[in-house]
């Protein structure tokens, strides 16, 4: 429960007893999975969000914005990729690629 409340209805793989021989994969989300026997060793993947956090502005205006408020473009570009869940290292380029 505590994940489902953190971070929402994502899909998540449930593997009981990793690499032994009564290994067990449960598939689903973090709002609908349920593991009869919760004892043992467990690894957790959970996927990220579901929903695309939607964003009003592009990434361009996004950076911009934060520039405008003083910030440097390399702090506001690793803001802007924090707040979108993007890689800083990629939005970068962008910009340099859109040459702003």
């Amino acid at each position: 429960m505590y994940l489902y409340e953190k971070l929402g209805d994502r899909k998540v793989a449930v593997v009981k007893e990793i690499t032994k021989l009564h290994e067990t994969t449960y598939l689903g989300t973090l709002g609908s999975l349920q593991i009869e026997n919760p004892k043992g060793e467990f690894v957790i993947v959970v996927d990220k969000n579901l929903k695309e956090k939607e964003f009003p502005l592009s990434e361009i205006e996004h950076i911009n914005l934060y520039i405008n408020k003083g910030y440097s473009k390399k702090d506001a570009i690793k803001i802007v990729a924090e707040e979108r869940g993007v890689n800083k290292n990629s939005l970068y380029k962008y910009t340099i690629e859109n040459n702003k």
